[in-house]
């Protein structure tokens, strides 16, 4: 994963009714770094961690990353995936805060942060998830996600 003070600046590109990221790229030519941790949370939280048969039982639909092959005992991304179509309970928020925890783990673990906080709560349109990172000698960071905005609006 990357370290911090070397991750990528991220800019936002609106397309329609959704946002692109995209790489910020310097006049040299090479990406933008920073004391953040933006492409790491993204990419630890919305790569598709590859399913358990207790959690899906066609091996065809339990997703995951194609690097994992390689990396048995160390997988990316998180399960988030599998609550796509779950019904909005107590209990499914709190595991959605559980498992964003979980995923993000390897930042304390590798310590680029002393803690790692994730709470899901439902708005109107969709699920909000607020992770918030205390990093050693730098300031929190919080950052907001809409999960499966207007869901089920067909």
């Amino acid at each position: 994963m990357i370290k911090a003070k070397a991750d990528a600046v991220l800019i936002t590109k609106p397309v329609g009714t959704e946002a692109l990221y995209d790489f910020q790229i310097g006049t040299n030519g090479d990406i933008l770094t920073e004391d953040q941790l933006d492409t790491s949370i993204l990419v630890s939280l919305f790569t598709d961690k590859r399913a358990t048969p207790s959690q899906m039982v066609s091996p065809l639909r339990r997703r995951g990353w194609v690097g994992d092959l390689e990396t048995p005992g160390d997988l990316y991304g998180s399960h988030l995936w599998l609550f796509e179509q779950a019904r909005l309970t107590a209990t499914v928020l709190a595991r959605i805060g559980g498992l964003t925890k979980t995923c993000l783990k390897w930042m304390t673990r590798d310590n680029i942060a002393t803690e790692v906080t994730a709470r899901a709560t439902v708005r109107t349109s969709s699920v909000d998830l607020l992770v918030e990172i205390k990093k050693p000698n730098s300031p929190a960071e919080a950052h907001l996600f809409a999960l499966w905005e207007n869901s089920g609006k067909g």
